[in-house]
C-alpha cells in the first residue's frame, strides 16, 4: 500500500482510524483546496491526497489521478 485518494471527510476519517494513522504531513496541493500528505503504515511511507466529497468538478478525479502519478515511488 504505498497511496490512496479518499473523497468525504467521514471516509478519509475512516479509513485513518482503520489503519491506525494519527497524523498527516501535507506536501503538496495538488489541485486548489485538495492537499497530498505523507503518513507511515506498517513503517513504510504512505501517501493520502484527500478531497472534500463535494468539492471539484466531474473531472477532478481523472485530474487528481494524474497529479498522483508525480508522486509514485
Amino acid at each position: 500500500l504505498r497511496n490512496l485518494i479518499l473523497t468525504g471527510g467521514d471516509v478519509a476519517l475512516g479509513v485513518c482510524k482503520a489503519l491506525d494513522i494519527s497524523n498527516l504531513t501535507i506536501l503538496d496541493e495538488l489541485l486548489p483546496g485538495i492537499p497530498l500528505s505523507i503518513t507511515r503504515y506498517k513503517s513504510d511511507p504512505l501517501n493520502i491526497m484527500t478531497k472534500a466529497g463535494g468539492f471539484g468538478q466531474a473531472d477532478t478525479l481523472y485530474k487528481l489521478m494524474a497529479r498522483f502519478k508525480n508522486y509514485e515511488e
